[in-house]
C-alpha cells in the first residue's frame, strides 16, 4: 500500500506539471517550479495557485519584451 502510494506522488508530481502547462508555451521546468514553490508559500492551495501565478507572470513578462519601445518624443494618446 505505501508502495503504490509513492508511486501515484512521484507521478503526480511529474503529470501534473505537464498537464498545467499544456495551455500556455511554457518551460516545463518553469512549471515544476511553480508547482513546489506555491505548495511551499501556500501548502495544497499552492499546488495550484504557485503555476497559475507563473504563468500569468510569464505571459505579462512575454507581452511587455515584445512590447514596442516607446521613442522619447512621442505623444501619449
Amino acid at each position: 500500500m505505501i508502495f503504490w502510494g509513492l508511486v501515484v506522488t512521484v507521478i503526480d508530481n511529474f503529470i501534473k506539471p505537464f498537464l498545467i502547462g499544456v495551455g500556455v508555451e511554457m518551460p516545463l521546468s518553469l512549471t515544476i517550479l511553480g508547482v513546489f514553490g506555491g505548495f511551499v508559500a501556500f501548502r495544497f492551495l499552492g499546488l495550484f495557485i504557485g503555476p497559475t501565478l507563473i504563468a500569468i507572470a510569464f505571459t505579462l513578462l512575454g507581452a511587455w519584451r515584445r512590447a514596442p519601445a516607446a521613442t522619447p518624443g512621442a505623444a501619449v494618446q
